[in-house]
């Protein structure tokens, strides 16, 4: 996924959250006025990479989760 990503220019971070088997949210902070038009582009490349079953949502963020130590990690885990 982070060479993936490098690939949008538009996205100045993110943040994958699953909870669920082959359910992902995908965070996103980003300023451009049109990145909701543009996921579909992100969501045809990750399902090439996760496969075509995989549910991806997409939500802008202002700022990505850190954990504890600070750092920021690229995959959330949620329980549900």
């Amino acid at each position: 996924i982070p060479h993936l990503m490098k690939e949008f220019e538009w996205v100045d971070g993110y943040q994958v959250v699953q909870g669920k088997p082959g359910i992902m949210t995908m965070n996103l902070v980003t300023q451009d006025a049109a990145w909701v038009q543009k996921t579909e582009a992100v969501s045809i490349e990750l399902k090439k990479k996760l496969g075509d079953d995989m549910q991806i949502g997409f939500e802008r963020v202002d700022q990505l989760e850190k954990n504890k130590s600070g750092k920021t990690p690229i995959m959330l885990k949620r329980k549900v």
